[in-house]
C-alpha cells in the first residue's frame, strides 16, 4: 500500500514537531511531479509549514539536493514517488539514509492511486 505524499509530510512532521520547514524531493521529469507538489504544498499550508521543493533527475542531482538540506533549516524530507529514488544506486540510497533529516520514502511508482 502506498501512503500519499501529503500524508507522508504529516508523518515526518510528527517525528520532528518543533520543525516548521520541510523539503520535498521530486524528479521534474516525472509526469506526476506537479500533482505531487500541489498535494504536498496544500498539506504544508494546512499544517502551517514551509515547503522547499528540491529537484533531482540524476544521482548527482540527488546529492546536490541533499547538500542544500545540511544547513539545518529543513526539519525533514518527503521523497517523491519516483523509481529514481526507490531503485537508485547504492550511493543515492546511502545518502538518503545518512542524512540528518528524517525522511519519508514511498516505494510506489505512481500517485495518486488508481480509483476503481
Amino acid at each position: 500500500m502506498s501512503i500519499p505524499p501529503q500524508k507522508r509530510l504529516e508523518l515526518v512532521h510528527e517525528l520532528v514537531p518543533d520543525k516548521k520547514s520541510f523539503g520535498l524531493l521530486l524528479n521534474p521529469s516525472n509526469p506526476l511531479a506537479s500533482s505531487i507538489e500541489t498535494a504536498v504544498r496544500s498539506a504544508a499550508e494546512a499544517l502551517g509549514l514551509q515547503l522547499t521543493v528540491l529537484q533531482a533527475s540524476t544521482d548527482e542531482s540527488i546529492e546536490a539536493a541533499f547538500q542544500t538540506t545540511t544547513s539545518g533549516t529543513i526539519g525533514g524530507i518527503v521523497i517523491g514517488t519516483d523509481p529514481l529514488f526507490t531503485s537508485g544506486s547504492k550511493r543515492s540510497a546511502r545518502r538518503l539514509f545518512d542524512s540528518e533529516s528524517p525522511q519519508s520514502i514511498s516505494t510506489a511508482t505512481s500517485w495518486p492511486p488508481a480509483v476503481s
